[in-house]
């Protein structure tokens, strides 16, 4: 496997940067790391001559300026080793023009590690002006029918959109994104969801600290017909807090299916009003299976004038909600979990602090 440095400029693809020049002690992290600079197309020449199978290091602690997308495109087997460095972006953008950091397509066998990645949404956090529908699709990583992906020992923050954005391959044949593992980083202060899922399988969430996410923090949502999720696997993060929604599976502009998604063992840790355990899952026009909520822990005291917390969940087959920890108000009239037209549904063994009952029909 090939060994790429970005202060070495011995690899072949310095020799497409014309502007580029050697400062005295050759490296190119001292000439443009000072973050000020926008030096997307140099790190785009130099991914875009690598080849497949070549490890990438980004030069330790170095700070770049990324006000384009890094494009990662029909691509296998390249490793991105960032060794702390900082990728920000210097401008808000153009309104209406998705821009992510990253932008990956039809690629397979692809992974970060230790990469500090700054958008420039300076409102990042719960606050209304921090989501801007103009500049929503501002995402960390957007992946699109791309496969065995793997995100690790990355901080994220201030980004307009999402973090990791999961779709199918729009405009090729819309195969799903495949095999996709984010794990064991810190994803802080956005502008809509931490996750959200629009056509993706084989997908594992788990160690991830995540603060102050603006929407929902797992959001399945399909946009198109092709937007399915399946096994999907949310466990051992913690979060908290966040605006909206702890899970939404019942979205999108279209019902396309949805099977075996487990959220399990995280740990909801805002003290205020903002990380209980929020659920929505299903919809009246298609039967999605096999849903699962255990383990989870929030202690934020929730109150809500429906009489239930997590739910509808609605047209499940095989809902399981066990082992969960929720305080409520103490107010006598509360419900774990609410259920609509699902079959196969175990909500038992949940500590339910000053909550009247586990489940209801409605």
């Amino acid at each position: 496997m090939a060994n790429v440095s970005f202060d070495q400029k011995t690899y072949a693809a310095f020799d497409q940067i014309t502007w580029w020049q050697e400062d005295p002690t050759g490296l190119f992290a001292k000439i443009y790391a000072s973050g000020s600079t926008d030096v997307t197309a140099p790190i785009q020449a130099i991914i875009d001559g690598a080849a497949d199978g070549a490890t990438l290091q980004f030069p330790a602690n170095a700070v770049y300026g990324i006000d384009g997308q890094l494009h990662v495109d029909s691509r296998n087997d390249l490793t991105f080793v960032g060794n702390g460095v900082v990728l920000k972006q210097l401008t808000a953008g153009t309104a209406g023009v998705e821009r992510d950091l990253w932008t990956v397509t039809n690629s397979s066998h692809c992974s970060w590690r230790n990469f500090t990645m700054i958008g420039s949404n300076a409102n990042g956090g719960l606050a209304d002006n921090a989501f801007d529908v103009t500049r929503e699709h501002q995402h960390g990583w957007a992946f699109y029918g791309s496969d065995h992906i793997d995100i690790g020992e990355c901080d994220v923050s201030y980004v307009f959109g999402d973090f990791v954005y999961l779709s199918h391959f729009v405009g090729g044949d819309n195969h799903l994104s495949d095999t996709i593992a984010v794990h064991d980083n810190t994803f802080h202060n956005n502008g809509r969801q931490c996750f959200s899922i629009t056509g993706a399988q084989n997908v594992t969430y788990s160690a991830n600290t995540i603060t102050n996410i603006r929407q929902t923090v797992l959001d399945l949502e399909p946009s198109s017909p092709h937007g399915e999720a399946h096994s999907v696997l949310f466990q051992n993060n913690t979060v908290g807090p966040f605006r909206q929604q702890f899970f939404a599976g019942s979205g999108g502009n279209t019902v396309p299916a949805m099977s075996n998604i487990t959220l399990d063992s995280n740990t909801l840790t805002d003290t205020g009003s903002q990380g209980a355990l929020k659920i929505v899952f299903g919809v009246d026009a298609t039967t999605r299976t096999n849903f699962t909520v255990t383990n989870n822990v929030a202690n934020t005291v929730y109150h809500s004038s429906s009489g239930y917390l997590i739910g509808p969940i609605d047209n499940v087959a095989g809902v399981t909600v066990t082992g969960n920890t929720q305080p409520f108000t103490n107010t006598g009239d509360m419900n774990l979990v609410a259920v609509h037209n699902c079959t196969s549904v175990n909500v038992t063994g949940n500590t339910i602090l000053n909550g009247v009952g586990q489940v209801i029909t409605i």
